[in-house]
Order: C-alpha cells, then structure tokens, then sequence
C-alpha cells in the first residue's frame, strides 16, 4: 500500500483530544499511515529567552501527551513546531510534508473562542491543498471506540461544484473500505437553480453511482425533498448512523447551495460527525505551493 500522510494540527490538551485522537486511529486503521503532529506557536520575538524555552517545551509535551493516545508506532510519528499564524502555519506545513489529509478540530463553542477556533479550521478547509476531516467533541459520555468509517454520506445538489468531493470520496472509501451513499436534494431544482431539469440531474446521480460502483465500493443513492439542506442532512445522517459526511467547499461564497459558509460550515458546528471536506478553490493552494516551495 502507498503512504498515507495524515496531519494533525494541535493546539490544546483539552476534552477534544480523545475524540480527534479516536480520529486519527481510524483514519490509520487501513494504511501505511505517517504522522506529522503539528503545534504553532505565536511569535515569541517580545519574550525573554527562559519564556521561550517553557512555550518549546510545553509545546514538545502537548505533542508527546498526544503521541501517547495514538496506536501508531513511535517512528511513524514525527513532531513539528512552528511559530506564526495557525492557519498560514498549517497550510504551508502540509505543503511541505505533502500530506494527504489534514485532520483538526472544531469547537462547536459560540462566542470569541468559536471564531477563533473555528476560523482556522474553516480557513484550512478553504485552502489546504489537500482534503481535511474536522472532528468535534461528542456529547457521549463513553469514551469513543476505533471504529472505521463504514458509511459516508455525499450530499449533492446537483451543481458540478458540490460533485467536485467525488474524487476524494472515493479514494477515501478505496483505502477505508467505507460504502458511500449519495444523498440529494430535490427541492434544489425547483428553485430552478440550474438549466438541467430534474431528470438530467437524476442521469448525472446515476452516472456518478456507477462510476463509483466500478470501483469495487458499495454505493447507493438517497433522495429527499429538502425544506431545509443543513437538517436534512444532520437527520440524515443520524438515521443511517454514518460514520462521516462529505462535501465540496468553496474558497468564496456565491456557486451553488452548498457554498462553503453556509451548510458546510454549519453542519461543522452543528454535527458530532466527523467531516471529510475538499476545496474547489485549489488555486489558493497552488499560489501557496510557488510561495513556499517555488
């Protein structure tokens, strides 16, 4: 099997680390996995040197207390300490450790800590090169088990933006053994939002089925009429008991429904369930690419 380079940006040793470290231990679960564990610092250019020394060695610790929670051995870990801002940080990290996928938190905190913490999920989501799984806190009281990502849930609208997750859904479920199951809205071509009539959308839905079918995975489509994009899919995905949700964001509001910004950003906030995203904006990740690696 090919390498699988997972990156785990961290910023604290809180409640969340059990359930973003389950994560990881999943997402190792079927893979040659490597590792990067990633903590970004603020620049400590106005700090005396001993300041210095006890944020590297509280950061060096926060990576090894994390390391600890991993069932992945000790060498196919490595620990990266960057100073800077978090998202630029992240992003240009996983650019030069070419990681395959980025996984992180999200708090579903409101408030100043939500916009901060959340920020930079949602703008590593928007410009990471790569796919990007953010994982919240459950309000389970067990602690989470290593359970691989069985079922995963693809909202779709019917615009090509939203199909754009495809790709990496089906590379994701290749190497999880994960069946996908395609979910549509159909209230979306009421809003005639697209010249397709309902039955073009329902060919393309097919077409994808099938491409995917190919591939040896098990897939299968779900309908709904919509009243409301974001509860349809949290029901949805509860009533299947999926394991993770899918979907295409975008670097600017405007496109198709699910614009980054509005259902995806939400559901983020609103779900337990962990969310597999990619950006349809990959030009912000090739400008970083001749910024930081020429």
């Amino acid at each position: 099997t090919m390498t699988y380079r997972i990156m785990v940006p961290i910023d604290t040793f809180d409640e969340h680390v059990t359930e973003l470290a389950s994560t990881v231990n999943n997402l190792c679960l079927h893979a040659d996995s490597r590792l990067q564990l990633l903590h970004v610092l603020p620049d400590l250019e106005d700090i005396n040197d001993d300041e210095i020394d006890k944020n590297l060695q509280d950061a060096s610790d926060l990576l090894s207390n994390f390391s600890a929670l991993l069932n992945c051995p000790d060498e196919h870990i490595t620990h990266h300490i960057q100073i800077g801002v978090p998202e630029s940080e992240i992003i240009k990290r996983a650019i030069i450790g070419r990681a395959d996928i980025i996984v992180m938190p999200t708090r579903g905190k409101t408030g100043i800590n939500r916009l901060l913490l959340g920020s930079v999920t949602e703008h590593v989501m928007r410009h990471a090169h790569c796919p990007v799984v953010s994982t919240r806190k459950s309000v389970d009281i067990q602690p989470p088990a290593d359970r691989h990502f069985a079922k995963i849930l693809v909202p779709l609208d019917g615009s090509p933006e939203s199909a754009c997750i495809i790709p990496t859904v089906v590379d994701f479920a290749r190497r999880h053994h994960s069946r996908v199951i395609l979910f549509h809205d159909e209230q979306g071509m009421k809003e005639d939002e697209y010249k397709d009539s309902a039955q073009g959308v329902d060919n393309r839905l097919d077409m994808i089925m099938k491409n995917i079918a190919k591939q040896d995975i098990k897939v299968s489509i779900e309908k709904s009429k919509y009243s409301d994009p974001l509860e349809e899919i949290l029901h949805k995905a509860e009533q299947l008991h999926v394991d993770m949700v899918a979907m295409a964001t975008h670097g600017r509001t405007g496109l198709a429904r699910f614009v980054f910004g509005s259902v995806a950003e939400k559901f983020m906030h609103k779900s337990t369930c962990p969310l597999l995203t990619i950006s349809v904006a990959p030009k912000h990740s090739i400008e970083y690419q001749e910024k930081y690696l020429g």
